[in-house]
């Protein structure tokens, strides 16, 4: 049951769920574990800059020579000591848990700063012709425009089947509560936004355990309205449409939405029983 009336699914609230909270000063394995992963973490952290560009320590390194030698024409040493700053104590907190490339977006934004107080820098000093000068900057700056350019093309038209799923279930009135036995993690993250777009409360099942009987019982004390059935096969489609639950439903949606199965339970919950 989503924990507040008015959600869509418990993701709407995370806080509600309830958690035990554990501290790596807990007890001594816990501190040894939490030391482990920030060495991972680190690790993880030096080949995770690189992916925005290859140039990204050398960008850092430079930075660092900026500040140390102090030389008399550097005109941002203030910006460069904050952007430096961030970026170190941004890092640092993400060591603690998990080193994800999405994390560290901004990251990638305040290094393209400092890469522009450096190309600023270099010109100033009229270190190289004007001709190189451009050809560097370029170089420079298209690093890191690989990454960005390599998620909006590996992100073109993904899940937009979750709209057109929505439409379907808006043109056949699929809306209210929505009990759904999902197979994998993907299902299960399909379903909350497909829900969410039909504006509808989704309830999960959660319990490995279960059988057809618990979830006509669920279905019965939350007044569920349609049940979602992911299958990965024909052969599993076949044999839940021989289940005692498409029995108990009113109405089946079989090639609605490819890939699920859509009980309807809108006009005989009550006389579902345990």
């Amino acid at each position: 049951l989503p924990p507040e009336s008015g959600n869509y699914s418990f993701f709407d609230d995370v806080y509600n769920l309830n958690k035990i909270e554990l501290s790596p000063f807990d007890n001594l394995k816990l501190f040894t574990l939490q030391i482990k992963l920030i060495f991972a973490n680190s690790l993880s952290l030096l080949s995770t800059f690189l992916e925005f560009s290859i140039f990204f320590w050398a960008i850092i390194l430079v930075s660092f020579f900026l500040l140390k030698y102090q030389m008399k024409n550097i005109n941002h040493k203030s910006n460069i000591s904050l952007l430096l700053i961030f970026i170190t104590i941004w890092s640092s907190g993400f060591l603690l848990f998990s080193i994800q490339t999405r994390f560290f977006w901004i990251v990638d934004i305040v290094t393209l700063c400092l890469l522009g107080i450096i190309i600023t820098e270099t010109k100033n000093i009229n270190l190289l012709s004007k001709n190189k000068y451009i050809f560097i900057t370029l170089i420079l700056i298209g690093s890191f425009c690989i990454l960005p350019y390599q998620n909006l093309k590996s992100n073109i038209n993904k899940g937009s089947h979750l709209f057109d799923a929505a439409k379907q279930l808006k043109l056949s009135n699929i809306k209210g509560n929505i009990l759904a036995d999902f197979k994998s993690n993907e299902d299960f993250s399909n379903i909350i936004i497909l829900n969410y777009l039909n504006k509808s409360k989704f309830y999960g099942v959660y319990n490995n355990n279960h059988n057809e009987h618990d979830i006509l019982y669920a279905i019965k004390v939350y007044s569920i309205d349609y049940y979602f059935y992911y299958y990965g096969s024909k052969m599993q489609k076949e044999i839940f449409l021989k289940s005692e639950l498409c029995s108990a439903s009113t109405f089946i949606y079989k090639d609605l939405i490819p890939g699920i199965v859509i009980l309807s339970f809108t006009n005989q919950n009550n006389s579902i029983t345990q």
